[in-house]
């Protein structure tokens, strides 16, 4: 504490607190002078600058609190010390905890006063500070009952977080927790108040299964969906892109005060976390028009009603344009683009407000740019019509890359900029960010198509256009397709497990931008694209003349398409053997890291027994690894693991290894009675030479011998795995004759002993043996020791 820091005299009240020896110590630490009042009585000053009391519910408090005097609870002297914050000031209220410090709290929709009066109490002790209205702006956190006040409409406009009252008592109940803070992100997601918070919707023109999915996600989101007759129903969510009208017989089952929305309405909501404006989101009934949804049953309608009640519809949404003035999660662009009665009321009136709404619809209303059509003459000749369709192709192909990167990417990438994270940078890079250079070549490809088709005559060359862009394609292309399985089941995961991602791609899958398809159904046409490219390539070649320069071009542009494609085929199987690879290393424990290298390949895997308990003990369970140029022998271990720690253990423990190069023969062993799938591996020992006594190196003649029985559920038969074998050590040791390396033997004729014990018996059979073994080794040592000593 600085010199000449005025010294606050603590008040420690109860016997508790006065024992309480690292209360004291925290009051030392922050320079406090410690006054012990184990007992409250008549003669109690209360001159010390503040108390110190356990229990805010305690005859203490009551007592201190009669006097005006500032009581704080154990938390905050020891939440201080333990933050280093040496400036403890003078407290200006009573405070049991520091939990909420820094909020700003205000409440609506508390219909019990006692209730309301009893929430203001408990974040006021836990250190929020209470508003009744968002005057100034610096509200951090509205504490709602309902979603449509006008204080919840407010909130969302200014970016305030919504919350539920459970938020306060939950941190009410952890108060005595010192280092709690209500304010940590995932305390204030847990306490959220859900978008659909007492919401009773309908759902129209959906399918079963469609219903029975929004039914659980608005359960999952506070809401309830109920039948279309239901009194208490407040939303009617129509599936806009399925019909365009609903009958008037559905506007007199329903109360006049019922919102009918579209579809979008219900995803935003999910997606933004809080209920959208049902106003934004009016579902126009096209064959009836708006004016009879919401015209009373009872009353008549004037000549001038159609006009009043769309001017009213302008006014109303004028006015959700104001609430949503500064509403950072949906700009005001948004909401003006899809707020259809807003647009057709604009049209009709004129007026300054419905002029400043056309030209914000205008200018600020995010549209997908697609690529420009032109007009084109009716083709001449088949040749032209091909590359009519050509042109044709490549611009709804491209158009599909536009829609994809602005429809979902750039939005995800803004959702991010606002810190809004619907997937993870990571998870949004793998979907996305190989489409890009995708774009580019095909929007090079797309232009010159249009050039050529528009100056069209029979000498202009098609085939020059892609022999210009191949070595483009070349570079695009791989990227892209090796990882496509990795980008869609990373697609269909946060799809599956991010409910605001999935009500993300909803929204926008609903736009006309996307033709009514998923993104996953969008992501499959680049895959498609090049053999397409291919076959219209073929028919143009077909259609142009043999004189015609075009047609050695065209020859070239498909040997080079060819040769793209065989290039991406083959970039994809090497990325695949790599990922398998790499699969492989991290199921096997100790493997050595020389192992993984560019230039091996992984090739196949089995599970098998040793039979000769070269690798493991006689019987017990190994995996077999093949690889380019090696073999890799690891023992199984069993997949029941004994404690929580043993669940991260790899499946394999590394063993041994067997290059290739030092296989002499496989030996293709008889099927009989005990051995059903068995092999052998005769083998020249690593090294080639051994040493004797003298300096000189002499030819080693000595020979390994491995014998193993394949298990009925390997992924690979015993046939397959001896070729694959015998293939690969051809090109180790590069020979041809594979037919010479295999030869079938009995058992009998290699001395095998085929009464192996079973693989579930043999574990257990092996470890009773070394017990055993290490029982008796110990005996004999023991007596030898005792002979020692007598001697």
């Amino acid at each position: 504490m600085d010199p000449g820091t005025e010294v606050l005299s603590a008040g420690f009240v109860g016997e508790d607190i006065c024992r309480d020896r690292e209360l004291i110590q925290a009051a030392e630490i922050l320079g406090l002078k410690i006054n012990l009042i184990p007992n409250i009585d008549e003669h109690s000053s209360f001159e010390d600058d503040f108390y110190v009391v356990g229990n805010f519910e305690s005859s203490e408090y009551t007592k201190i609190k009669v006097y005006s005097r500032r009581i704080v609870g154990p938390p905050v002297l020891l939440n201080r010390a333990a933050t280093s914050r040496f400036d403890f000031e003078r407290p200006s209220k009573s405070i049991y905890s520091l939990a909420m410090e820094g909020a700003v709290l205000c409440f609506s929709g508390i219909l019990d006063e006692s209730e309301g009066n009893r929430l203001i109490s408990y974040a006021s002790k836990l250190g929020a500070k209470y508003k009744s209205d968002f005057s100034g702006n610096n509200v951090t956190h509205l504490i709602a009952m309902n979603t449509f006040s006008e204080k919840y409409r407010r909130a969302v406009s200014l970016g305030v977080t919504i919350m539920s009252v459970e938020w306060i008592y939950q941190a009410w109940a952890l108060k005595d927790d010192h280092m709690f803070s209500a304010l940590d992100k995932q305390f204030v997601q847990k306490y959220k108040l859900p978008s659909f918070f007492r919401c009773k919707m309908a759902l129209y023109a959906f399918s079963h299964e469609e219903s029975h999915h929004m039914a659980e996600i608005a359960s999952q989101n506070g809401g309830c969906v109920v039948d279309l007759s239901d009194s208490e129903v407040s939303v009617v969510v129509v599936n806009d892109g399925k019909i365009s009208s609903i009958p008037e017989s559905i506007y007199t089952t329903i109360s006049i005060d019922v919102r009918i929305v579209r579809a979008e309405w219900f995803w935003i909501s999910v997606q933004m976390e809080f209920l959208a404006h049902p106003k934004i989101y009016t579902f126009e009934n096209r064959t009836l028009g708006l004016h009879k949804a919401k015209t009373p049953r009872s009353g008549a309608t004037t000549p001038n009603s159609n006009q009043k009640v769309k001017r009213r519809r302008l006014q109303d949404g004028l006015s959700v344009i104001s609430c949503h003035e500064n509403e950072s999660p949906v700009s005001i662009a948004h909401i003006v683009a899809n707020n259809s009665d807003l647009c057709s009321a604009s049209l009709l009136l004129d007026s300054p407000e419905a002029h400043a709404t056309q030209s914000l619809e205008q200018e600020k209303t995010p549209k997908t740019p697609k690529t420009p059509t032109i007009s084109l003459a009716a083709p001449r000749t088949k040749r032209n019509h091909i590359a009519m369709e050509l042109y044709q192709t490549e611009t709804n192909y491209l158009n599909i890359l536009k829609t994809i990167i602005e429809e979902f990417k750039v939005p995800l990438e803004c959702e991010e900029a606002n810190g809004n994270f619907l997937v993870s940078l990571e998870e949004r890079k793998i979907i996305f960010d190989k489409l890009p250079p995708l774009l580019a070549v095909h929007q090079k490809i797309q232009g010159a198509l249009a050039k050529a088709v528009v100056d069209w005559n029979d000498d202009i060359s098609i085939g020059q256009i892609f022999i210009d862009t191949a070595l483009d394609l070349q570079r695009a292309y791989p990227p892209f397709v090796n990882f496509f399985e990795i980008a869609k089941q990373t697609l269909t995961e946060c799809d599956k497990n991010k409910p605001r991602f999935h009500a993300f791609l909803k929204v926008r899958e609903t736009k006309p931008e996307c033709g009514r398809q998923s993104l996953s159904e969008l992501f499959i046409r680049p895959v498609q694209r090049l053999p397409s490219i291919l076959l219209l390539l073929t028919d143009l070649l077909k259609k142009t003349e043999l004189s015609n320069p075009d047609h050695k071009l065209l020859e070239d542009a498909l040997e080079k398409l060819k040769l793209v494609t065989s290039h991406i085929n083959e970039d994809k199987r090497k990325t695949e053997s790599r990922i398998q690879m790499f699969e492989v290393a991290s199921s096997i424990e100790n493997i050595p890291p020389t192992l993984i290298s560019s230039h091996r390949q992984f090739v196949a895997s089995a599970d098998a027994m040793d039979i000769t308990g070269e690798v493991v003990a006689k019987g017990e369970s190994v995996g077999i690894f093949l690889f380019s140029d090696c073999l890799v022998l690891c023992k199984k271990r069993s997949r029941a693991a004994k404690s929580p720690a043993m669940k991260a253990r790899p499946l394999f423990k590394y063993q041994a290894q067997i290059m290739l190069s030092t296989i002499v023969k496989i030996i293709d062993i008889e099927v009989s009675e005990d051995l059903m799938n068995a092999f052998a591996l005769s083998c020249k020992e690593p090294n080639d030479y051994e040493y004797g006594s003298g300096s000189e190196s002499q030819p080693s003649n000595r020979k390994r011998f491995f014998a193993f029985d394949l298990s009925s559920h390997s992924d690979v038969d015993k046939n397959t795995l001896m070729k694959k074998i015998a293939e690969q050590m051809s090109i180790t040791q590069m020979t041809t004759d594979t037919e010479n390396i295999m030869s079938l033997m009995p058992a009998s004729e290699l001395n095998l002993d085929t009464c192996v014990p079973s693989s579930s018996l043999s574990g257990k059979i092996c470890k009773a043996y070394k017990k055993a073994s290490m029982r008796v080794a110990t005996t004999f040592s023991a007596k030898e020791s005792k002979s020692d000593l007598t001697r």
